[in-house]
């Protein structure tokens, strides 16, 4: 199974900082490289578990042992 990785895993809600300040670019950036790791890593579990699942199918049709 291919995963896309375009397609969405989550939502992170943003909601304002307790200081009035808004927020800044490196506070964006930030946001996104970990919005991207854990979409990675929430794929690599899906990819997992298919590949676990698909092993134990096979085990039980006797196509692998």
């Amino acid at each position: 199974m291919y995963y896309d990785y375009k397609e969405l895993f989550g939502i992170i809600f943003i909601v304002p900082k307790e200081s009035s300040d808004a927020y800044t670019v490196q506070d964006v950036n930030f946001l996104k490289m970990l919005a991207e790791e854990a979409s990675i890593g929430l794929a690599n579990v899906l990819l997992y578990k298919h590949t676990i699942e698909g092993l134990k199918r096979r085990i039980e049709k006797g196509e692998i042992g």
